[in-house]
């Protein structure tokens, strides 16, 4: 039984790190205005270049989101792999 949680824990363990690192991410985003992935130039027109840059924070909103969405079901599963490894831990001896 020792085996078993020592193995939950480290899986516990890896889980929380892989949130971490998806949390990372999604607090490191780009804003990349929409005419710049085109391929294209700033407009000069000001309202147009504020557009792209709404649009683009848009996006980086919706991408910061679904990773934010991965980050936290990992740490679910970190929750998860670290109580029962306590309750192995405590009925098992």
């Amino acid at each position: 039984m020792r085996l078993v949680e020592v193995l939950l824990a480290i899986g516990g363990c890896v889980a929380g790190l892989v949130s971490a690192g998806y949390w990372l991410k999604a607090s490191v985003v780009p804003i990349d205005p929409i005419w710049s992935k085109q391929g294209g130039v700033e407009p000069g027109v000001h309202s147009l270049s504020q557009d792209g840059w709404i649009s683009g924070m848009l996006e980086a909103a919706l991408e910061s989101a679904r990773l934010n969405k991965i980050a936290a079901r990992w740490t679910a599963a970190t929750v998860v792999l670290a109580a029962i490894s306590a309750l192995v831990g405590t009925f098992s001896g």
